[in-house]
């Protein structure tokens, strides 16, 4: 059971770890306008859904952590739908305001509550589990 926790954590911080440098390359690219900023970009959503999958699976026996789950999931697709708005604004040519990276900040905050939220639950059950 330890390292079903610890495979869980791994999965949460491998899923955090994209987004975050998926809105770092966007941040940067709104900033510069360079294209080679976007790299961390270009594969994220795919590789974040790898990870999101993957804790799917893992947590498919715990009703909350499939909750938590089921509330992650449409704000990744909004997060990424931003990010993917954001960089369209910037390659033609438009000014994205300050405002706008409020916003991203948000979706990344609750994400991050999610993710917080689901690790404390593993953690939790490991306890409980060595108590026992």
């Amino acid at each position: 059971m330890v390292n079903h926790t610890h495979e869980v954590i791994y999965n949460l911080n491998g899923a955090t770890m994209i987004m975050l440098d998926a809105q770092t390359g966007m941040r940067g690219f709104l900033v510069s306008g360079r294209e080679d900023f976007l790299k961390r970009y270009v594969n994220a959503e795919t590789d974040s859904d790898a990870f999101i999958e993957k804790l799917e699976e893992l947590v498919q026996d715990n009703e909350t952590q499939q909750k938590n789950i089921h509330q992650l999931k449409p704000l990744k697709t909004q997060f990424f739908d931003y990010l993917a708005i954001r960089i369209e604004e910037k390659r033609k040519g438009q000014t994205v305001e300050s405002n706008e990276l409020e916003v991203g900040r948000r979706y990344m905050d609750n994400i991050r509550t999610i993710f917080k939220r689901m690790e404390a639950e593993e953690q939790n059950l490991l306890k409980e589990r060595i108590t026992s």
